[in-house]
């Protein structure tokens, strides 16, 4: 069975981290704002198949996840203060970490294509 580390450091399979944070399990911070940002990009199983999606996280005003891809890998979308969204989009190798491209007052519709413009990979196969 493959396994996946996720940002803690906890080691899940893909179904148990969806599983975890679908139950309110590995979670560091509001799970109901993560999971509306999860859902307006399709969804974590859909996230998942088209990109490698992995190590969903929770985080106080947003989530975090990491991609199996070679430009960018980690994904961090956080709620500032006027209800929009700050995306940074990041490279980790070993541990050297770089930031790729940041989005600062994103709408809701924003992500979708500021997530596959930064990282070269669609989020689903239809717009």
């Amino acid at each position: 069975m493959l396994k996946n580390i996720d940002n803690c450091g906890h080691t899940f399979t893909i179904s148990e981290a969806i599983n975890k944070f679908a139950d309110g399990g590995e979670v560091a911070g509001n799970k109901e704002i993560a999971s509306t940002i999860i859902s307006q990009l399709g969804g974590m199983n859909k996230l998942h198949m088209m990109t490698g999606a992995y190590g969903f996280t929770a985080l106080e005003n947003g989530v975090s996840f990491r991609l199996k891809n070679a430009k960018a890998n980690c994904v961090k979308i956080t709620l500032n203060s006027m209800d929009l969204y700050d995306v940074e989009i990041g490279r980790q190798r070993g541990a050297d970490y770089t930031i790729v491209k940041e989005g600062h007052g994103l709408y809701d519709d924003m992500l979708k294509g500021f997530i596959e413009k930064a990282t070269g990979m669609y989020l689903s196969l239809f717009a």
